[in-house]
């Protein structure tokens, strides 16, 4: 079970709001995630009470419960399953981040060559420069594949023996009617078992996670 305690943060700037395991949580990774995931959170309130009116909505008080503290909850959970996959990736020297700031600097690092590089008339995919949230998952995307490759031939234990049972379960979903051979299929079987087994994984390390989290300075965070 996931369980989350207080955190009284001596000795460090308030940046650190809290910690999943030797992970730091920063209070730009929560507004990002609350930017996420806000647009969800919001939808779910104007379902749930029939909303027309959004004026002051993060202010309102829904039956005891407070859209913008379902919003930071939201932002939490999301961190925490972020923050055992960076722990994953920094053990497979894949994470080259020690905080959120390293991150950070090596966007701005990134996006100046980009904007230098469109100043030139040089060609670039994607925008001229990233986001906060764009850049990072753009490289968190980018170190799951690589995660997942290197699990592949150590953890996850791929074979044509794995693969067949695992393509024995997808036949009572997906592969139902299909009538493709194992070599035919034998791709994206190992792809559909890779993503279950790092899924599993992860699901394993979050509950497994120590996180504590100072509450008041989490109460701090808000978008606007």
């Amino acid at each position: 079970m996931l369980f989350i305690s207080s955190l009284a943060v001596h000795g460090q700037t308030t940046n650190v709001i809290g910690t999943v395991d030797q992970q730091t949580i920063e209070t730009a990774e929560v507004k990002r995630e609350m930017l996420r995931s806000q647009a969800a959170v919001m939808n779910i309130f104007i379902k749930t009470h029939q909303l027309t009116d959004l004026k002051n909505f993060w202010k309102k008080d829904f039956n005891g419960i407070s859209p913008i503290d379902e919003l930071r909850k939201t932002a939490l959970e999301n961190l925490v399953k972020i923050k055992v996959q960076e722990s994953l990736f920094k053990n497979n020297d894949l994470w080259p981040y020690f905080n959120h700031q390293a991150l950070i600097d090596d966007m701005t690092a990134v996006n100046n060559i980009r904007k230098k590089m469109v100043e030139d008339g040089k060609v670039i995919y994607g925008p001229i420069v990233f986001s906060d949230l764009t850049f990072f998952d753009y490289q968190f995307s980018n170190a799951i594949i690589k995660t997942k490759d290197k699990l592949k031939k150590t953890l996850f234990n791929v074979s044509d023996s794995t693969l067949l049972l695992h393509l024995d379960k997808m036949k009572k979903g997906v592969f139902a009617n299909n009538k493709e051979s194992f070599e035919e299929l034998k791709s994206r079987i190992e792809t559909s078992y890779i993503d279950e087994k790092y899924q599993e994984l992860v699901a394993a390390k979050i509950t497994a996670a120590k996180v504590k989290i100072n509450h008041s300075l989490l109460k701090e965070i808000h978008l606007y």
